[in-house]
């Protein structure tokens, strides 16, 4: 709550990316009053037993629809947001239907093969899969979560208009290139973290080869 406050709301979207399993009503009271703007929650399947299943966290389905009707509850804006994957888009379709039902956006991810999925390289999407997903573009649910920026141009906003904060505090340019970090927010001050990493903009050298640019 501490850290939604410090990022000043009135002047900064703030964002939290949540699987819901910790969101009740005292936390989302708690995070209104501290002026949070949106908050996005995974989502990978409408089936409880496969979403439960893929998180390893039972009950976690249950949550992720009780946190949507507490947001709506507390006028909190929210979205579903899922990974789409090939062999995962007939999910992905369900979950748009869902968002439809309680008049919400699903943010769509495409995969990134880092981290735990670093070595699956057959979920990565092919020339058919993005065929599908364009046609699902069109529904006016449904929210792309690009390399989109405020200045016009294109490039890719990381470090400059987009930073991604890890739940450890460790601060990066991007989600999807964690290979450096520019510093703790446990430890030192998010502006001074920020302005190190606007001013060396040495990890776009390691961002020429980000997958997310392969489509």
């Amino acid at each position: 709550m501490e850290i939604v406050k410090a990022l000043k709301p009135k002047s900064t979207l703030v964002s939290i990316v949540t699987n819901a399993s910790l969101i009740d009503e005292e936390k989302i009271k708690k995070l209104k009053e501290a002026g949070l703007s949106y908050l996005q929650i995974s989502l990978d399947s409408i089936d409880a037993k496969k979403h439960d299943g893929l998180r390893k966290i039972p009950g976690l389905y249950n949550k992720v629809i009780r946190a949507v009707e507490l947001c709506k509850k507390y006028g909190i804006s929210c979205c579903f947001s899922s990974v789409v994957y090939h062999g995962g888009i007939d999910d992905f379709e369900d979950i748009v239907r869902l968002a439809r039902k309680y008049d919400i956006m699903v943010l769509m991810n495409y995969i990134g093969v880092v981290g735990g999925w670093k070595t699956e390289e057959e979920l990565a999407l092919t020339k058919d899969d993005f065929v599908r997903i364009h046609n699902l573009m069109k529904d006016l649910n449904v929210r792309f979560h690009t390399m989109y920026n405020f200045s016009g141009k294109l490039e890719c906003p990381a470090g400059r208009e987009k930073i991604y904060i890890t739940a450890y505090g460790d601060v990066m340019p991007c989600n999807k290139n964690q290979l450096k970090s520019y510093g703790n927010v446990l430890e030192k001050p998010l502006k001074n973290i920020w302005m190190k990493m606007f001013y060396n903009q040495e990890f776009t050298t390691y961002c020429k080869d980000c997958k997310r640019f392969n489509i």
